[in-house]
């Protein structure tokens, strides 16, 4: 507990994390704390991000980009988004990250090979969808009277 509160975890959470990973929360912390935003409730991509930052992980590091781009993609929905095109896409999240889009356009494979994201071509572009709103959607139209 200790060791999250350094970086200004709050005891609620600090729990949490602790739970859901055990003796591997050094592990995770050190290597991806990004992990912790697609593991565990209460912990988003910005905090994810600011316990990153504190640690010493790098702005440019594979994790926070890939974590970035999928955090902007789920960000749209509450927009009422159900995808975005890969430009407007990278340009968020390029806005987010504060990095360049020709060097984060490469971790869109990335997210769908880990088939966190669908890359589908349509009339208007590449379309890139969260494969969570797709699953929910599918559900959802099952439930549909």
């Amino acid at each position: 507990m200790i060791y999250l509160q350094k970086y200004g975890i709050s005891t609620t959470l600090a729990a949490k994390i602790y739970d859901y990973y055990g003796n591997r929360m050094y592990q995770v912390m050190e290597e991806n704390p990004y992990q912790m935003a697609d593991d565990i409730s209460g912990v988003g991509f910005k905090t994810a991000d600011e316990i990153a930052r504190k640690i010493g992980i790098h702005a440019d590091s594979d994790y926070r980009i890939r974590s970035g781009i999928f955090y902007t993609l789920l960000q749209s929905v509450g927009e009422g988004h159900i995808y975005l095109l890969e430009g407007p896409l990278l340009q968020k999240a390029g806005d987010l990250l504060g990095v360049e889009i020709q060097h984060i356009e490469k971790y869109l494979m990335d997210l769908a090979m880990e088939r966190k994201v669908v890359l589908k071509e349509g009339g208007d572009g590449k379309r890139v969808y969260g494969v969570q709103l797709l699953l929910f959607g599918a559900e959802h139209s099952k439930n549909a009277p």
